[in-house]
């Protein structure tokens, strides 16, 4: 059935209907006025879906459709479901109610188009047959449909944060954003074109206010938004005191309070299914730009199996993983000022990834880690405490250290020679990895014995093999999926990198007999054991032992299942081709400028826009980036 409305009676015809609609109300208008929505709001039962259809062509549609509409279109959100779509060429009047009534006419939803006494002539037809009912439901979800595949649904998405503005690139874009967006630095967004879902991260946000000045002296030319030039002149003359240009400057804020706020964003590229894919086009100027959700992220952040949990991204409520595989597999770099939060990321960390590994093994020279690791409620460790120990593994390092203490080996006489191979034999039996006497036993009286025993203690003389023999214990028999080496108790620097290189030794050596370790082991204080340049105490030479295998193990390690953690707070000062074999990232706050300069030569992903953000980083947050992670970003540490 199809009936004639004259235009009196479209008003009329419209509410009666709309207060008989029990799922929704579909509304393609090209204009709609407060006045003429206000009946159908009214009208409409609690918790119906109310979609409606506009026209976006040019600035005058706005004017007619005028803010007032939104405001209360938005009013009505805890009544109805209500969306909004838009559309450049759309000049279709009609209103479909449930898929019962259909109402077809040359009236747009406002003052003029509905009020029988005070509005234009119109007319309408009401249909009540299904069948043509449907076929214009239909026809109007195949107009939306378009719509929401090109981003251009509105309300009630209140993540829609902004518009891309001119000018668009293929790897960034410029957002205007609206009405107090909550989008910070390293926020995520995401975008719709030409059928792609795109993913974008916050990298900059510039301010604006329109009623003041633009910089002077920035500006090559002033805007015909912002206060000219020669107002800027007339405040600042020399003649006006200071009291009068501070009431003068706010005056001008008084009288146009509008802050405009613009985003700049990386384009990471589109998502496809669990990959993202490179951006090769710029995207249409005008699109909308959301908040990335959850949902939208989750398929790609999870990558592989054995994803670690490591926080939230900034600014949201997502959650961050890395991937173990890549990280056991390639390596990781965790670097930092004191104070930064490193420390507590890393032991986080390996409590996690016990779970999916065989062993971990951590060198501690502080003894924090199992005290922390107690805290956190974590047991599955045990902890190794090295004594203090006088224990070389070359002659030359104990003729050197003997020589430090003021006793030179004269090799040119019978007992020199036989003290410079009593030596040479019981260092290349410690690196076999067992002595059958003390060093100092083993050497006989030299002369200097009390003066150590003053400054090292007894114990530590002769200690080597108990020394050994712990460290040999743990690596081959430990039960426990953590393995801590405390090297606190040690005085000697120069011994405790020998330490070190005997321990990361030893577990290539394990790594590489059993073809597929599945172990990390974590170098904290790295830049100690391998320095790029001598360190402190630290040789940087091949005869640092520690250096020589913390780099065979960033080269070869990979391949027989073993993985490294190097851990530092001076990354200028770590050997840059161990730095450069770390393929996951995870930067705290840094502000030495040798040190950012050392990241930014080693590390490819670290941009320099990035870079730039490293030293305001607050305490808990770091920048990710690498192989483990798919998408480089700013993490706020759980």
């Amino acid at each position: 059935m199809v009936r004639i409305i004259p235009s009196h009676e479209i008003l009329d015809t419209i509410v009666g209907h709309v207060k008989q609609a029990e799922n929704e109300i579909l509304i393609s208008s090209a204009w709609i006025t407060p006045q003429g929505i206000q009946a159908v709001l009214n009208s409409a039962k609690e918790g119906i879906k109310l979609k409606v259809l506009l026209r976006v062509n040019e600035p005058r549609d706005l004017q007619i459709t005028e803010s007032e509409v939104f405001k209360l279109l938005k009013s009505y959100k805890g009544k109805l479901d209500i969306s909004m779509a838009f559309h450049s060429n759309l000049h279709a009047k009609f209103i479909v109610i449930d898929e019962k009534y259909a109402i077809v006419g040359s009236a747009n939803i406002t003052h003029s188009g509905l009020s029988p006494s005070e509005g234009n002539v119109e007319t309408a037809v009401l249909v009540e047959e299904r069948e043509e009912v449907q076929k214009l439901r239909e026809y109007f979800y195949k107009i939306w449909n378009a719509e929401v595949a090109h981003g251009r649904i509105f309300i009630p998405d209140d993540d829609i944060v902004g518009f891309i503005s001119n000018p668009s690139r293929s790897d960034s874009i410029e957002i205007l954003l609206i009405d107090d967006p909550k989008v910070f630095e390293g926020s995520f967004l995401v975008f719709h074109s030409e059928g792609r879902k795109y993913l974008a991260r916050v990298n900059k946000i510039l301010g604006w206010n329109m009623g003041f000045f633009l910089n002077p002296f920035t500006q090559e030319k002033g805007s015909i938004l912002f206060p000219s030039p020669n107002e800027f002149k007339f405040i600042f003359d020399g003649q006006k005191v200071k009291e009068w240009q501070m009431a003068a400057l706010i005056a001008y804020l008084n009288q146009k309070d509008s802050n405009v706020c613009i985003a700049t964003a990386k384009i990471l590229g589109y998502l496809d299914g669990k990959n993202l894919k490179p951006s090769l086009m710029p995207p249409k100027v005008g699109i909308p730009v959301r908040k990335a959700k959850r949902e939208d992220l989750h398929g790609l952040l999870l990558k592989g199996e054995k994803n670690i949990y490591i926080g939230v991204f900034a600014s949201s409520d997502i959650e961050a993983y890395i991937n173990l595989d890549e990280i056991r597999s390639k390596h990781l770099a965790i670097l930092g000022t004191t104070g930064s939060g490193k420390s507590y990321f890393a032991k986080k960390f390996i409590t996690r990834a016990s779970e999916h590994l065989n062993s971990i093994y951590v060198l501690d020279p502080h003894g924090e880690y199992a005290k922390d690791f107690m805290n956190f409620g974590f047991e599955d460790f045990e902890e190794v405490v090295i004594p203090n120990t006088v224990l070389f593994f070359s002659p030359d390092k104990v003729e050197d250290f003997l020589k430090d203490y003021g006793f030179i080996i004269n090799k040119r006489t019978n007992e020199g020679r036989a003290l410079a191979a009593a030596i040479s034999k019981w260092t290349k039996s410690a690196g076999l990895g067992g002595v059958s006497k003390g060093l100092f036993n083993a050497i006989g009286n030299i002369g200097i014995e009390d003066f150590l025993r003053e400054e090292f203690g007894d114990d530590a003389l002769n200690n080597q093999g108990e020394v050994l023999e712990k460290i040999n214990s743990a690596i081959n028999n430990s039960t426990k999926k953590v393995v801590v080496f405390n090297l606190r108790n040690i005085d000697s620097p120069e011994v405790r990198t020998e330490i070190a290189g005997y321990i990361l030794r030893k577990l290539f050596i394990k790594a590489k007999n059993s073809g597929d370790f599945n172990s990390l082991v974590v170098l904290e204080e790295a830049h100690n054991f391998a320095p790029e340049r001598g360190y402190g105490e630290a040789s940087a030479g091949k005869s640092n032992l520690a250096k020589v295998y913390a780099q065979k193990i960033a080269s070869e390690g990979r391949k027989f299942g073993l993985g490294l953690v190097v851990i530092s707070q001076r990354p200028a000062q770590v050997s840059k081709y161990v730095l450069s074999q770390m393929n996951t990232q995870v930067l705290f706050r840094i502000v030495n400028k040798s040190d950012l300069d050392a990241i930014t030569s080693s590390i490819e992903s670290a941009s320099r826009d990035i870079i730039e953000k490293l030293s305001d980083l607050k305490t808990g947050y770091a920048f990710i980036t690498g192989v483990s992670i798919p998408v480089s970003a700013i993490v706020e540490v759980k």
